[in-house]
């Protein structure tokens, strides 16, 4: 709308500046330009212009199918154009008969392709769990419901908006009619956060490779990726002395009194109940909660450095992650601390979810605002654990902490 009017502006001017009679208009045309010209540069803003072209040239409605030439059709282009200046400039009949064979040769292409497109229907099945610099697979399943034909050469793939995203098409050979066969994109996520899918796309160069014709299917879907949990934090026998032991439910050697239950011959006598023996005529040993988990609570700012990198600030939530999902395998109860968030020790695999999701969507703010000091103002009966970065200065109380260096 904005470039239509500046184009209407531009007549206007050039009516008034060109024909005499048109001078009366003179102000009302100057208004009249100012004004266009303020929303253009308001619709003209930094990426707007730039999505605004991506939505064009995705609608259905303008462009319902997308053509792109491989090498080889645009060597077939310029054989095309060749042979017919040839036949324009030397009137042989040869040269026609070869410039209409290759025409029909295009358009065939382009109805077969087309035809291959038609009547898909589809059905996507994303992975559960996106993790940062993993690379996993998804699944679409691709039906025909045509009568006669079969669909050749397919390929699936999500549009995906981001840096730092990639697709790798799923490939399906033939989907015969009234079949169903699957295709198998591969997604990978350079870094963590939320992530937008515009929507499906369904290509084929069938029959020839000469185009590549697709259809963009739009039903926009969101990507969760979590931070990297794969870093080596190093020797878990280091991790011992850090974070403080609580009971369990389970039984163990803990100081608490469990539950009673028969002597058997591996049993110490130390642990037998003689109060209860005397009672009832037979040895009952006693059995105590298990003191083998630990809490721990780890804490993160990530903030970029005074050079106003980050990359440092998302290696820190990485290790965050890989220390929670490590800690985590080893059933200690695990918590996190982050600007706004306080999230207490749990344990279990819902707890390190919950974490995850957590660290997928802090974000890096600049440097001097991570405020440490608010981060690690946790209860003084938790244990915390500070994943500091190199900028940062180490606290003075806090008894654990690790500097996260790349």
């Amino acid at each position: 709308m904005g470039a239509a009017l500046l184009l209407f502006t531009g007549t206007l001017v050039y009516l008034t500046l060109r024909f005499p009679q048109f001078r009366g208009f003179r102000r009302f045309v100057i208004v009249w330009a100012g004004v266009n010209l303020l929303f253009f540069v308001r619709w003209f803003e930094k990426g707007k212009r730039f999505r605004f072209l991506v939505r064009l040239g995705r609608s259905n409605r303008i462009f319902p199918r997308k053509l792109r030439m491989t090498i080889e059709g645009k060597f077939l282009l310029l054989i095309t154009f060749g042979m017919g200046f040839a036949a324009i400039n030397t009137g042989n009949n040869l040269f026609y008969l070869v410039v209409g064979l290759l025409i029909s040769l295009i358009i065939f292409s382009g109805l077969l392709s087309e035809a291959t497109l038609r009547r898909i229907q589809w059905r996507r099945r994303y992975p559960e769990r996106l993790h940062a610099g993993r690379t996993v697979t998804g699944r679409v399943d691709l039906t025909n419901h045509k009568r006669r034909f079969a669909s050749y050469s397919l390929e699936v793939s999500d549009v995906i908006d981001g840096e730092g995203t990639s697709c790798t098409p799923g490939r399906v050979l033939i989907v015969r009619s009234g079949e169903t066969a699957s295709g198998f994109p591969a997604f990978r996520f350079e870094r963590r956060g939320r992530f937008h899918s515009a929507g499906f796309s369904l290509a084929t160069a069938y029959p020839f490779s000469f185009f590549r014709k697709s259809r963009f299917y739009p039903e926009p879907s969101e990507f969760l990726v979590y931070p990297r949990v794969d870093l080596d934090v190093g020797d878990p026998a280091r991790l011992v002395g850090w974070g403080e032991q609580f009971d369990t439910a389970g039984k163990g050697r803990g100081a608490e009194f469990y539950s009673a239950r028969a002597f058997q011959p591996t049993d110490d006598l130390r642990d037998v109940h003689w109060k209860r023996s005397a009672r009832t005529g037979e040895l009952v040993v006693k059995e105590y909660q298990a003191l083998s988990a630990r809490r721990l609570v780890l804490a993160v700012a990530p903030e970029r450095d005074p050079e106003g990198d980050d990359g440092d600030a998302e290696y820190a939530v990485d290790m965050t992650a890989s220390l929670a999902a490590r800690l985590s395998s080893m059933d200690w109860a695990v918590g996190l601390a982050v600007p706004g968030t306080l999230f207490p020790p749990r344990q279990g695999t819902s707890a390190l979810e919950t974490l995850l999701e957590i660290l997928a969507m802090v974000e890096v703010v600049d440097h001097g605002t991570g405020r440490p000091g608010d981060v690690l103002a946790v209860p003084s009966d938790w244990d915390v654990l500070w994943v500091r970065l190199p900028h940062q200065a180490a606290i003075d109380g806090v008894r654990y902490q690790l500097e996260a260096r790349r």
